[in-house]
């Protein structure tokens, strides 16, 4: 009994996530300045990673409405941390952000090939 008892307690503990970041979609909507789990892609931001407390947290990416792409690192719902930001005409910004704004040492490379670093 006891032996039956332990065997589904540790499948038990098993199916439970250790980690409390799970992966999963988000939109950011914009005008309001909140996070939903519904949206719409043409107006809102998209976010596909890893949320705690229902705010992305970890790694992700994040699709804005006009076609720039975001992956790296999150913060309490913030891109924060190391990441690249890629703009629609080809330009590609890797770095550090802090509260969503280039901070620190950075690369531009630009559609030229022309690499210009701070």
């Amino acid at each position: 009994m006891v032996k039956t008892f332990l065997l589904f307690l540790s499948f038990g503990l098993l199916s439970i996530p250790l980690n409390a970041q799970q992966e999963t979609i988000l939109y950011f909507d914009f005008k309001e300045e909140i996070w939903n789990l519904e949206g719409d892609p043409q107006k809102d931001g998209v976010f596909f990673g890893t949320l705690k407390n229902r705010l992305p947290e970890g790694t992700g990416n994040f699709k804005f409405p006009d076609g720039r792409l975001y992956e790296g690192e999150w913060q309490q719902g913030w891109i924060e941390g190391e990441g690249s930001l890629s703009l629609p005409s080809g330009e590609q910004y890797n770095g550090s952000f802090q509260k969503g704004v280039f901070h620190g040492e950075w690369i531009i490379s630009l559609a030229g090939r022309r690499r210009i670093q701070r």
